[in-house]
């Protein structure tokens, strides 16, 4: 990956060389250990407090990469999952649970500050990549019989990512297989990443067929299209994905099989003919709907509290703990004010990806519009590891930057 060598870079010191390898674990940790993770993040936190009590030019650094305008907007959102923890129906316990699940909103800044380096920036991109790579090797070996499998008749052949995150993260990966392509296109490596597209995709949508990767995939297939001819990209590279769409669901059973359960399930929802407890993500996306149209309009405006989803549903007999969006969720318990924070964190990575190179920008916004998409469809800033991928992420792909920038 190629960034601007004539950015400055952070002096060295040991704090803050424990915190870049622990930010080095933190991505074998997204592939292979949740608890790998955890540790590292602590980590990174406490070297950061570190260099925080010491003093010079570092702090004054540590404290740039708080005044990004998406990372404020990040823990504008988090202080207000936190104050609404103290009036939400749920216990204070609980919802306190629940805000701990939004940390990486305040990690970013942290990893921001620590990824503040040319070098480190590529080792943690390559070494995501990289990772990216083993797993797909891994999956072929399933795929094959060289490797035993996993038990779960769900996650065959997805490695150690499982079925809903590894298609996430593999339909972001095929995205960025493309650009490093684009990027070598004068050399060899080309057909080496190419060829690495081509693997991803055929991986994603016949080993993993998760529905929000797959769609995540499609969209930025379009994205890519629009790059390169706007609106005509656009429309060449829809017709692209209507006739990939159309071969996968004629070649693959299992596709087939969740995309006519999936047609029944909104069916059912559209003629009100779902049950209390269906737990598909429809029902449960009914559930939610029926909880809503209990509320007032203040109840609406305001949101319920931290953590309050989970408490309403098991009080009226649902027993779910989200509602498999972000969006829906984040407007449940924290209201209007909490859905303009996060789409106006969305929008502002957007917008901080124009500072970059075309490659980085591109990378960045596909990136964005991965979280967007995938949070329609799933909680992914609840979710551990997809929350963890796409903060590291947003990290290791900004400009770098110095006092000078302030």
């Amino acid at each position: 990956m190629i960034f601007n060598n004539n950015t400055p870079t952070l002096l060295s010191s040991k704090p803050l060389n424990a915190a870049r390898f622990a930010v080095f674990s933190l991505v074998l940790g997204i592939f292979f250990s949740t608890a790998l993770m955890s540790l590292s993040e602590v980590i990174i936190l406490l070297m950061c407090i570190t260099l925080a009590i010491g003093g010079g030019s570092l702090r004054e650094q540590l404290k740039l990469s708080f005044r990004f305008p998406m990372v404020k907007a990040g823990l504008a959102l988090l202080l207000l999952i936190f104050l609404y923890g103290f009036i939400s129906e749920a216990s204070v316990s609980s919802a306190m649970k629940h805000f701990i699940k939004y940390r990486e909103l305040f990690l970013l800044p942290l990893l921001i500050f620590v990824l503040n380096d040319i070098h480190w920036k590529k080792i943690i991109y390559t070494s995501f990549l990289v990772g990216m790579v083993l797993v797909l090797t891994h999956s072929y070996l399933q795929f094959f019989d060289l490797v035993p499998n996993s038990t779960s008749l769900d996650e065959q052949n997805t490695s150690t990512v499982g079925r809903i995150a590894g298609a996430i993260m593999l339909a972001f990966t095929c995205f960025a297989f493309l650009e490093e392509a684009l990027r070598n296109k004068r050399t060899y490596q080309f057909w080496l990443w190419f060829s690495l597209f081509l693997l991803a995709s055929f991986a994603l949508l016949y080993f993993y067929n998760g529905r929000t990767g797959i769609l995540i995939y499609f969209v930025l297939l379009i994205l890519w299209g629009f790059r390169f001819l706007g609106i005509k990209g656009v429309l060449v590279t829809a017709l692209l994905v209507c006739g990939l769409f159309f071969s996968l669901y004629h070649t693959s059973p299992t596709v087939k099989n969740r995309i006519d359960a999936t047609n029944q399930q909104i069916h059912s929802l559209v003629s009100s003919n779902i049950a209390p407890d269906d737990p598909t993500r429809v029902g449960i996306y009914s559930s939610t709907q029926n909880l809503i149209q209990k509320h007032s309009m203040k109840r609406a405006l305001i949101g319920g509290g931290t953590g309050s989803l989970e408490y309403e549903s098991t009080q009226n007999g649902y027993n779910f703990k989200n509602p498999h969006n972000e969006y829906v969720l984040i407007y449940f318990e924290n209201g209007i004010a909490g859905l303009i924070l996060l789409i106006l964190f969305l929008t502002l990575v957007w917008r901080q990806a124009a500072q970059l190179d075309e490659h980085e920008k591109w990378l960045l916004r596909a990136l964005v519009v991965t979280f967007s998409v995938g949070s329609l469809l799933n909680s992914l800033l609840l979710d551990n590891r997809e929350a963890h991928f796409f903060i590291l992420l947003i990290a290791t792909l900004l400009p770098v930057y110095s006092q000078q920038d302030s």
